[in-house]
């Protein structure tokens, strides 16, 4: 074993171990979180470049070296105008961990509604090609419009303009 390994061991053991088999419990793959933030601006730290951890070694790393996960940590209430300056001691840190699931990014929605109707649909990475699904266009357009009448509608009732983003599946599933 490392020296590094005999660190996270030494302090981190009883964690590491119970993080290891969580990842197992969820398929070997998994997304951190940290109560309100992802580390996505330290994917350059993991091997595969992606929010994709595989191990408690990989989540550490990728935790540690994320601004966005350290300003909740130790910032989290900072411009908050209800909330006392000290707050942040009170609050209990939790690590979420997601299962993992490889999305195809071309089917990645952006949707844009207006005074309640939902009145534009793009593809959210623009940089994809996507011009094989465009003989789904119908198909997908009607799926959107259906998803969004059936759920976001209801659940944001009281915002007239927002936007959201969703993922049709190969499967269909949004």
């Amino acid at each position: 074993a490392s020296s590094a390994e005999d660190v996270l061991t030494s302090r981190f053991g009883d964690l590491t171990a119970k993080v290891d088999s969580a990842i197992g419990d969820l398929e070997g793959s998994v997304m951190p979180k940290l109560n309100w933030a992802c580390p996505k601006d330290a994917t350059w730290m993991n091997p595969l470049s992606s929010l994709r951890c595989n191990n408690a070694e990989e989540i550490i790393l990728m935790l540690k070296a994320s601004d966005r996960v350290l300003h909740d940590v130790m910032h989290a209430f900072k411009d908050c105008a209800d909330i006392d300056a000290g707050s942040e001691t009170d609050l209990k840190q939790v690590l979420t961990l997601k299962k993992w699931y490889d999305f195809d990014r071309r089917r990645e929605l952006r949707c844009f509604v207006v005074d309640g109707d939902l009145v534009g649909v793009s593809q959210r990475y623009l940089s994809e090609d996507a011009a094989d699904l465009a003989s789904e266009k119908e198909e997908i357009l009607r799926k959107v419009k259906d998803f969004f009448c059936d759920v976001v509608k209801e659940r944001f009732d009281g915002l007239s303009t927002y936007a959201f983003d969703i993922h049709i599946s190969k499967r269909d599933r949004i």
